[in-house]
């Protein structure tokens, strides 16, 4: 893949090079989801995903911080609770549920800190498919060369084009000997399970740029930031790295 990096002012003049008309008679009404078995430090809304008829939130502290993730069904005008995930494997302080994404057949949810092989904060993926109406666990995705205090799953998003598609980040990845550099993982499902297609990080990458801290994936492209990237001296400006 090719990489290229996409600093603030040139972002600005691709938003100012194609302004977008409000509707007028469009109005966004309030409405509010709450777990079914919420209680305090839950920290239900850690992160949330959509499809015109499903949604998934994520409460990275149920249970200890093993954590949980809520799918949602809309009815009329309103989202049902119909299914809470968990990890099948998870442990108390993975926090499950830390991010989360999804199209109509899968769902993906993140456990940034689980411990991996005895390496602590590494992080995984949790992969649920519908079957029959009932979401189910098929798979855990970790980083084939993962370390402690990887942070894989940071962010994660799915190609919403064909579903079969996953890109993780995992800010805090050493690459190079540069701490939290940060790398992101593609994952690429065959219909028999999802094996990982390739790593990805910034070519002028440095100590510290968090490159993984968000992503995002649609057919042939995939954008991966890094919040804490320096630019042209300026510490912390921040860099998006899109991949081709």
């Amino acid at each position: 893949m090719d990489a290229i990096r996409v600093t603030c002012s040139s972002i600005f003049l691709l938003a100012a090079a194609a302004p977008l008309a409000a509707r007028a008679d469009s109005a966004w009404i309030e409405w509010q989801a709450n777990p079914s078995d919420g209680t305090s430090d839950t920290f239900y809304g850690t992160a949330a995903a959509l499809t015109p008829s499903l949604a998934v939130i994520g409460a990275f502290g149920d249970d200890s911080h093993h954590g949980a993730a809520y799918v949602l069904r809309k009815s009329a005008s309103h989202w049902i609770e119909i299914q809470k995930l968990t990890a099948d494997d998870g442990q108390a302080g993975d926090e499950f549920g830390y991010d989360a994404a999804m199209t109509p057949g899968l769902i993906a949810v993140t456990a940034w800190n689980a411990n991996v092989g005895g390496n602590a904060f590494q992080g995984a993926a949790y992969l649920y498919e519908n079957q029959a109406g009932r979401w189910t666990q098929v798979q855990k995705l970790v980083a084939d060369d993962g370390a402690l205090f990887d942070n894989f799953g940071q962010s994660i998003a799915i190609d919403p084009t064909d579903g079969t598609t996953v890109l993780v980040g995992a800010n805090g990845a050493t690459i190079n000997d540069q701490g939290a550099q940060g790398a992101a993982y593609i994952f690429v499902g065959d219909g028999t399970g999802w094996v990982q297609q390739q790593k990805i990080f910034a070519d002028d990458g440095d100590t510290v740029d968090n490159f993984g801290f968000s992503t995002a994936i649609r057919g042939d492209v995939a954008f991966v930031g890094a919040h804490q990237a320096m630019v042209d001296g300026h510490a912390n400006q921040g860099a998006v790295y899109y991949f081709t």
